[in-house]
């Protein structure tokens, strides 16, 4: 953990120096962030290839960071951010953070608290990047048993929805699932 946390650190303030391209756009997260660079826990892994080759052609002029850790909650990207992975020479233009489903899901943590923790994390971001605009993502689902912890799921979007932003911020929640209706005759 510590050593993909100290990588993210380098690699934000090498941004845009020496040659190297600016950070444009930054992916704060766990997991499903941490998937867009390959790896889990930081290894390589040949399975997410895949979603590596994806972030890679999205942003062919390597101007995008993903910076996430597999297993982390609120609290800790919190911490993150308060120690370094936002020491960029220039700041990104904007931030997409991705936090949540591992308090919510795998941890039990409520409703409140998981949004507070959410707050926490898009607060310390705008006060350390005044330039930069946040783009929030609604919490993703989890493992085999999606629907599992979907009540306290509903109520974080609902509690995030209903709060006022700053003007920086844009919350963008997760689609619906859809159905499909069948008739019979």
């Amino acid at each position: 953990w510590r050593s993909l946390h100290d990588t993210f650190v380098r690699e934000a303030k090498e941004a845009g120096t020496a040659g190297r391209p600016r950070c444009r756009t930054l992916f704060l997260g766990d997991s499903i962030t941490e998937a867009m660079r390959g790896s889990h826990f930081g290894e390589l892994y040949d399975e997410l290839a895949a979603r590596r080759e994806a972030f890679e052609s999205s942003f062919p002029l390597r101007e995008a960071r993903a910076f996430g850790v597999s297993g982390d909650r609120t609290q800790h990207l919190l911490w993150r951010v308060r120690n370094g992975e936002l020491a960029f020479r220039h700041p990104p233009g904007v931030v997409v953070v991705c936090i949540g489903t591992n308090n919510l899901g795998r941890d039990n943590d409520s409703a409140t608290d998981t949004f507070l923790g959410i707050r926490a994390v898009v607060l310390e971001i705008l006060h350390r990047l005044p330039g930069t605009r946040v783009l929030l993502t609604g919490i993703l689902p989890r493992g085999p048993g999606l629907a599992r912890g979907g009540e306290k799921k509903k109520r974080a979007r609902d509690e995030r929805s209903s709060r006022p932003r700053p003007a920086r911020v844009r919350y963008t929640p997760r689609p619906a699932a859809k159905t499909t209706k069948t008739t019979t005759s």
